[in-house]
């Protein structure tokens, strides 16, 4: 178990950025006409993007830190601690159709490439050159400021990620779309797959958007054909980062020819209440000599409930869920508490097929939010994990933790 000491400092230095909140810039125009629905979230989003555009350049960034407990089984030791899971800069900014991004993440004692690009937005199809975010499921594609759950779902495990690449997209009032080739950066790999190419592409639609009313519809693809090393893999923590240790791991896969994967994904929004679920499907293709294909799988399907009147905000464009405005922000003289959000999870990842063992996790997620500004988020979550069988004792069933965490988040 990592110090109590560690633990509190890191505790202490997080609520010294979030507590003073009232000294964040929250209030602005632009959340307060959000907040008391006089804008929508896409009309206040066109709002920034054309003020953006008017200035050369915007910093900005992230910090959250996480703390985690686990009741560990019966020989394992999962390693309670604290992390700082994301601490990220970034710059902005336009000229004219031009725009670029640059943000880096210092989490874990290095630097990390995020994005990294140039876009154009003169055309009817925008073009983004660089390192980003491949299109590819709602779950990788929503911004870590804005998932539900401290950690996205295992599906996860198969998303591409960022990558170098070029991407072409566009969007009507009632439809958003993007597809991109890509390869992998200079980094190295990306999720334990290393690119000769991929292929991805999303399409959403909306049929029902309003400020409090939504339904989501997107489908997505991705087409993997892997690097001279022929190889992949496919594994997943137990929903919590702080630990290292992952209960289901295909291990290194050799002799891949291609992969070919789609996603399904669907979203609701009534007001107060929210419903969200994805299901993704891989199918892994093997050189000739080697028989058959492995096929993995994984769903999540989650609830949300706002006990403070608010609702989640939603982008056509990107067809994805964006920030939380609370109707009331938190105040110290008592006169708001900002917004309080209930969600619960169920998930499942299936890295089981013929000859490759690598498990069956299904995990449920309960949560609570708290907003109390716009910019600033607190969350706790209970995970209890459960796998078909121990990675140390095959033959034990019923396998895995229970996750306590929480984590203090602030952006800018």
């Amino acid at each position: 178990m990592r110090s109590a000491y560690n633990i509190a400092t890191a505790v202490g230095l997080v609520a010294a950025l979030v507590l003073p909140v009232e000294a964040i810039a929250d209030h602005s125009l632009l959340d307060v006409l959000t907040s008391k629905g006089v804008l929508t979230e896409q009309e206040a989003t066109d709002i920034r993007q054309q003020q953006k555009a008017d200035k050369p350049y915007t910093i900005g960034g992230r910090i959250q830190a996480d703390f985690a407990t686990y009741k560990d089984p019966v020989g394992v030791n999962l390693a309670d601690g604290a992390q700082f899971r994301r601490a990220r800069l970034f710059v902005k900014g336009g000229f004219d159709d031009f725009h670029y991004k640059s943000q880096v993440d210092f989490a874990g004692n290095s630097v990390t490439v995020q994005d990294m690009y140039l876009e154009y937005t003169g055309l009817p199809v925008n073009i983004r050159l660089g390192n980003a975010n491949e299109p590819f499921t709602m779950e990788d594609n929503t911004s870590s400021k804005y998932v539900t759950f401290m950690e996205r779902a295992m599906i996860n495990a198969f998303a591409p990620g960022r990558n170098m690449g070029l991407m072409f997209s566009a969007h009507g009032d009632r439809w958003g779309t993007a597809a991109g080739l890509y390869t992998n950066n200079s980094g190295g790999a990306n999720k334990g797959v290393n690119s000769k190419i991929d292929v991805s592409g999303r399409l959403t639609v909306a049929p029902l958007h309003d400020r409090t009313h939504i339904v989501h519809l997107g489908a997505s693809v991705n087409y993997h054909v892997p690097d001279s090393s022929r190889s992949l893999r496919f594994s997943a923590r137990p929903d919590s980062h702080v630990t290292g240790m992952k209960f289901v791991d295909t291990g290194t896969l050799t002799g891949v020819r291609k992969v070919t994967q789609y996603g399904i994904e669907a979203a609701t929004v009534f007001d107060t209440f929210s419903l969200q679920g994805e299901y993704v499907r891989s199918t892994v293709d093997y050189q000739a000599g080697l028989t058959g294909s492995s096929k993995f799988s994984g769903y999540y399907i989650f609830a949300s409930w706002f006990l403070t009147g608010e609702h989640r905000s939603y982008s056509v464009a990107e067809g994805v869920f964006g920030r939380t405005h609370p109707k009331i922000p938190f105040r110290t003289d008592g006169e708001g508490w900002g917004a309080w959000e209930l969600a619960a999870r169920l998930s499942q990842l299936d890295l089981e097929d013929k000859a490759v063992a690598g498990g069956k996790e299904q995990n449920i997620t309960l949560a609570l939010n708290w907003y109390p500004l716009s910019h600033v988020r607190w969350m706790f979550n209970w995970v209890r994990a459960r796998t078909d069988r121990s990675p140390l004792a095959p033959t034990q069933t019923g396998f895995g933790p229970d996750v306590y965490q929480m984590r203090a988040q602030v952006d800018f």
